[in-house]
C-alpha cells in the first residue's frame, strides 16, 4: 500500500510539474530538506533538496516570470514543457525512491503522465474566459479546467 501511495504522490508531483516546472519542485525540496512529507536524504535524488539546487530553481522561476514573452511562443513553450518532463520525472521518481529500492520506473511513469498531459493541453488550447474575485483573464481551456 505505500508503494501505491508513494507512486500516486509521485504522479501528482509530475503532473503540477507538467504545468508549472519550477514551483513544484521548489516545494518539494524545500518539504524534503524539512523532511516534512518526503525525506530525499540517502537517495539517488538528494541533490533535490540541497540549498543550491534550490536556489538554481528559484533563479530559474524569477528568469521565467522576466522572460514571460519570449516563452510564450512555440519554441519557448516547448523549452518549459521539455523542462517540465525532466523535473516531473525526477520528482516521480525521487518520491519512490525515498522509501521504496528501486525508483527507475518513476522516471518512465513521470514522463508518460506529463507527455499526456501535454497532449491533452495542446488538444484543448480554445481559450476560455476565467472570472475570479472580480478579476477575469483569458485562459486556455486545459489550463482553465484545472482551477474547477
Amino acid at each position: 500500500m505505500k508503494l501505491a501511495l508513494d507512486i500516486l504522490q509521485g504522479l501528482g508531483l509530475a503532473s503540477a510539474a507538467g504545468l508549472r516546472p519550477f514551483l513544484p519542485a521548489i516545494l518539494a525540496g524545500a518539504l524534503a530538506s524539512g523532511d516534512i512529507g518526503l525525506d530525499f536524504d540517502g537517495t539517488s535524488f538528494a541533490f533535490l533538496e540541497s540549498p543550491i539546487w534550490l536556489l538554481i530553481l528559484v533563479i530559474a522561476l524569477v528568469a521565467t516570470i522576466f522572460t514571460r514573452k519570449v516563452l510564450e511562443t512555440g519554441p519557448g513553450e516547448a523549452a518549459l514543457s521539455g523542462v517540465g518532463i525532466g523535473l516531473g520525472a525526477l520528482l516521480c521518481a525521487a518520491s519512490i525512491d525515498d522509501r521504496h529500492d528501486t525508483w527507475w520506473y518513476g522516471l518512465i511513469l513521470g514522463a508518460v503522465v506529463l507527455i499526456f498531459l501535454l497532449i491533452f493541453i495542446l488538444q484543448n488550447l480554445a481559450t476560455a474566459t476565467v472570472f475570479f474575485l472580480g478579476a477575469s483573464g483569458s485562459l486556455p481551456l486545459a489550463v482553465a479546467m484545472h482551477w474547477r
